[in-house]
């Protein structure tokens, strides 16, 4: 009798498993992999067996995908951020207590859940007769614009409905459908290993090739754009960019916090700015007072994520403040560097990243060559008019001269803690020259973006720059004052904003 009931019982099992839709189970591991990308988190619940289930799910999520039990070192790969709402006996009685069994799911997720998070349901008849607390959760979710993740049983119940994937176990039978919860959690979780540990190798190939892209621009459509271009290694904003792309209707800090919340894996350069500092006689002000203004900003900026780089203007002050960060663990990029000195000074400092500035540099070359002095001429409008008219003549010779000193300090920092980043691009013929200098990185405004046509064959360009020492002394530089006034003179909009 025993044998015929366990025969019935393995075959209708079998049953399940040739049903099952694997569809369905391949958008629900890859809803999960987004989540996982994003850096969001995954909150799961269940009922009865499923509670147990729902716990054991999170603990895969944080631990299974990174390092299951054949890996005895900590990768260095992260799993999921997830939290199961049953494992809280204290919150949840509370909630059960204070407001009721079908509040209790939906009061938790008010505190815990954002937006583009994954709540996970386990619910053997899809939220349907018993489990209000679940249909509860999921109304809170979709109006918190999170995504909901089901494993139901019987027809699917409300869950089926609403969820943006529900993997239903074609069966009328409880422990046939608790059983198969177990079978498809494990298929989910090893999936999700895998598609993790493929992009993980992708990126290990990637870093390999040397050069990255970053996205220079604070529009989310203009990095969308960019990021499905293959300029994706990272994003960089300046208070020019800010101003004339980011979304400031809700201030400079929220518009920050979007990029940072829409991009959390991505290295985003946010810059602080020199409010109160006299910009007319900039060189000569108080180091220690130039520090206080940019780590009180810093520190503000730092909170919103982990992704988030400081970028510190390139002065005596700056240097100061990039030396602190670093020593918090805080990376900065140090920016609008001009020489190879600047560049080389701010690497010993600052940890993370330096940036120089490509075609400013061309400028100084042209101007210096033309026989101006750069300090003058600097402080008059007609500056540019002047680098036109000598353009034709030292615009090579520029080049030749911009493109050694960009090979010498990106040689050089391997021997740091930081990359050499080059921005100021302004034509797609640029980044071709600049590639052949091999820096680190080259980031991209999106109009230069809309017009390379292979870019990652870009990466493959041959370095035959040879770089020669260079001369200078100074952590100060005409040009850098300049294009520090300008970002001065953009931060000031978003500061009355």
């Amino acid at each position: 009798m025993n044998k015929e009931f366990i025969n019935k019982y393995m075959e209708e099992t079998k049953e399940i498993a040739q049903n099952i839709d694997r569809e369905e189970i391949n958008k629900f591991i890859e809803i999960l992999f987004e989540v996982w990308k994003k850096g969001k988190k995954v909150i799961t619940m269940g009922n009865g067996g499923s509670a147990s289930t729902a716990s054991h799910f999170t603990g895969d999520l944080l631990k299974t995908v990174a390092n299951d039990s054949s890996q005895k070192e900590i990768r260095n790969v992260k799993g999921f951020e997830s939290i199961c709402l049953n494992d809280n006996q204290s919150a949840l009685t509370a909630w059960i207590n204070d407001s009721g069994w079908e509040d209790a799911y939906a009061g938790l997720l008010n505190t815990l859940l954002e937006e583009d998070d994954v709540i996970l349901i386990i619910s053997v008849h899809g939220g349907s007769g018993w489990s209000g607390n679940v249909v509860k959760a999921m109304d809170l979710a979709k109006k918190k614009n999170a995504k909901i993740l089901g494993l139901a049983g019987f027809d699917g119940g409300k869950m089926k409905e609403i969820c943006d994937s529900c993997l239903v176990v074609p069966k009328d039978s409880t422990p046939h459908v608790e059983g198969f919860h177990g079978v498809l959690q494990h298929c989910i979780i090893f999936g999700l290993k895998k598609l993790i540990e493929e992009h993980e190798k992708e990126n290990s190939v990637q870093s390999t090739l040397g050069m990255k892209f970053f996205a220079d621009t604070a529009s989310l459509d203009e990095i969308e754009y960019s990021f499905s271009k293959g300029v994706n290694d990272g994003i960089t904003t300046n208070p020019k960019i800010i101003e004339s792309t980011g979304d400031l209707s809700r201030g400079f800090v929220e518009a920050c916090r979007a990029l940072v919340n829409k991009y959390p894996n991505s290295p985003i350069s946010l810059e602080t700015d020199l409010r109160g500092v006299n910009m007319n006689d900039f060189e000569s002000q108080n180091d220690f007072f130039i520090k206080k203004i940019l780590l009180k900003q810093a520190y503000e900026l730092a909170k919103l994520g982990k992704n988030v780089v400081i970028k510190i203007p390139m002065c005596g002050g700056g240097l100061l403040a990039a030396k602190e960060l670093a020593e918090k663990g805080i990376k900065t990029n140090i920016t609008a560097c001009m020489t190879p000195h600047q560049a080389m000074k701010a690497a010993q400092y600052g940890k993370g990243y330096v940036s120089m500035f490509a075609n400013r540099i061309l400028d100084v070359h042209i101007l210096e060559m033309a026989g101006y002095n750069l300090k003058e001429i600097l402080k008059e409008p007609i500056w540019k008019e002047r680098v036109k008219q000598h353009k034709e003549e030292y615009f090579e010779r520029a080049w030749e001269i911009t493109l050694k000193e960009i090979a010498y300090v990106a040689k050089r920092m391997g021997e740091t803690e930081c990359e050499l980043i080059i921005g100021s691009i302004r034509s797609p013929e640029d980044i071709y020259r600049i590639a052949s200098a091999k820096p680190q990185i080259i980031t991209i405004p999106t109009k230069i973006v809309e017009k390379l046509e292979n870019i990652e064959k870009i990466k493959d360009i041959e370095r035959h720059i040879k770089e020669e020492i260079m001369s200078g002394d100074s952590i100060n530089h005409p040009m850098t004052t300049y294009t520090l006034k300008e970002f001065e003179d953009a931060a000031d909009i978003y500061r009355k904003n």
